[in-house]
């Protein structure tokens, strides 16, 4: 979004990674933050309130069209997987 100032959280995530990007993450895909295991659990879809937050109707399009929307994950404690 050139030009305008992005507060950390503004997308509403929890934490933020670099260098993964989507096209290289799968749905399983597990990785491990502190003494957490987090697996990849589905895309993340930005929905009508990030349009609100912006204040700008086009904004949901503009995300699905970057093609940079994101990933859910898992947060489960080390040493023990969710069923």
């Amino acid at each position: 979004m050139p030009g305008r100032e992005l507060a950390v959280g503004i997308f509403g995530e929890n934490f933020t990674t670099d260098g993964l990007l989507e096209g290289a993450i799968h749905l399983g895909d597990q990785f491990s933050t502190g003494s957490a295991e987090v697996p990849v659990t589905q895309p993340r879809l930005p929905c009508y309130k990030l349009g609100l937050s912006f204040q700008a109707d086009n904004t949901v399009k503009r995300f699905l069209a970057n093609e940079r929307t994101g990933f859910d994950v898992a947060v489960n404690p080390r040493g023990r997987s969710r069923r």
